[in-house]
């Protein structure tokens, strides 16, 4: 029981909430977005697009269009896109305070994956589901050329140039994570091209006689007063989203599980096309095996019970002997060592096999094996849901 509100969690978990004295919000969540810049005649501030691959239910990509945006202290989708990508939309209750007390109320929340079109990196997010996030960018057409690009850069959105619709809002959550180092000025403007892992975005203030003078000048700013709302939203639906490999993976272990009549359960190795190309892996194996039998020579308590592990690999029959007239390159060999735990109150001592060393090919096993869904939660939320009971018990299993 918390000593602060006596409610049934841990009082570490406790977090003062307070409310200004003006404010008529109910719940505990309250945000603030800010929306106002000072607009000026013939100019515009652009604010950084990118065109991004965005996971959708079926486990594909499709594009869409973001905007990078370090004063979010959220990332944001339209409704329109949630819908388009059939992606899973938990309900919530958040109501956003907006210039001149405009209030506005956020009823979902929803997570997806993206991954850059010009680097390898993939980030999942979790957003807010907005109708609307900001006016399409660039308010007006910009004239390419007036900006003279090198040749050799990769722009994040080819199009920055042409009014189009924002889908999403990646907020500073990540919006530092992406930047790179490179940066180019626009030839008389303070804008700049500023390169990050989407590929150059451009940013910035730009005056020109080609802007009309009746724009809308927008600042997406979204401040949430109170932090528990990063980690009480989570990732949940993310576990919803699958990849082709991970649907490929799960209907591989659906046609192949078996169960024997001991009980025992049986599945094959769900391979990938990398399975032809496995090298040659017994040298390297044998390589380890004899540092481990070194190491045996020199500590025999040690090789007693590292024997009895393997003895109890036989017993299970969770291994086998192999004729030693079969081929020596048949099959992967799985080089192995011992792990000591003297903290254990089961096993102190126990075999790790290396699924991760590398054959004469460069392929290991685990290369050759396709990548299943993650199917448990991730540990900070195991561990913070674990602290808000009263009692808890902890047991090695054997």
């Amino acid at each position: 029981m918390c000593e602060k509100c006596q409610k049934p969690h841990n009082v570490l978990l406790y977090f003062e909430r307070e409310t200004p004295a003006n404010s008529n919000l109910s719940g505990p969540y309250t945000s603030t977005t800010l929306a106002s810049l000072p607009i000026q005649p013939a100019s515009q501030v652009l604010l950084g697009t990118a065109i991004v691959d965005i996971h959708n239910a079926k486990g594909q990509y499709q594009s869409c269009r973001a905007l990078l945006d370090s004063c979010s202290q959220c990332n944001a989708m339209t409704e329109k896109l949630a819908n388009l990508l059939g992606i899973e939309k938990k309900r919530v209750d958040i109501r956003l305070k907006g210039v001149q007390n405009l209030h506005s109320n956020v009823k979902y929340v929803t997570s997806a994956k993206i991954k850059s079109r010009q680097t390898d990196i993939e980030i999942v997010l979790s957003c807010l589901v907005f109708k609307e996030i900001s006016e399409p960018m660039p308010s007006l057409p910009l004239d390419k050329k007036l900006f003279q690009l090198p040749e050799n850069i990769i722009l994040a959105d080819p199009d920055f140039d042409k009014p189009a619709e924002i889908e999403l809002l990646i907020g500073a959550e990540f919006f530092y994570q992406l930047l790179c180092s490179g940066q180019i000025r626009v030839k008389g403007q303070s804008a700049v091209f500023q390169e990050t892992r989407l590929g150059w975005i451009l940013a910035g203030r730009l005056s020109s006689d080609l802007f009309s003078k009746s724009f809308q000048s927008t600042c997406n700013l979204i401040k949430f007063q109170e932090l528990p709302i990063l980690w009480e939203l989570g990732n949940e639906s993310i576990s919803n989203i699958r990849s082709k490999e991970e649907l490929a993976c799960e209907e591989y272990y659906k046609s192949t599980i078996r169960r024997e009549v001991s009980g025992r359960y049986c599945v094959k190795l769900p391979f990938n096309d990398k399975r032809d190309t496995l090298g040659n892996s017994r040298n390297t194996a044998l390589q380890r095996f004899h540092a481990l039998e070194r190491r045996f020579e020199k500590d025999p308590a040690l090789k007693e019970q590292y024997t009895a592990c393997i003895q109890g690999y036989f017993k299970e029959s969770h291994i086998k002997s192999i004729s030693s007239n079969e081929p020596n390159n048949q099959g992967y060999y799985l080089p192995h060592h011992a792990v000591v735990k003297t903290c254990s109150l089961t096993t102190k001592t126990r075999v790790v096999f290396d699924d991760s060393a590398k054959t004469t090919t460069g392929i290991s096993l685990n290369d050759s094996l396709m990548v299943g869904p993650i199917i448990q939660e991730d540990l900070f939320s195991i561990i913070t849901r674990f602290r808000t009971f009263q009692y808890a018990l902890t047991a090695d299993i054997e």
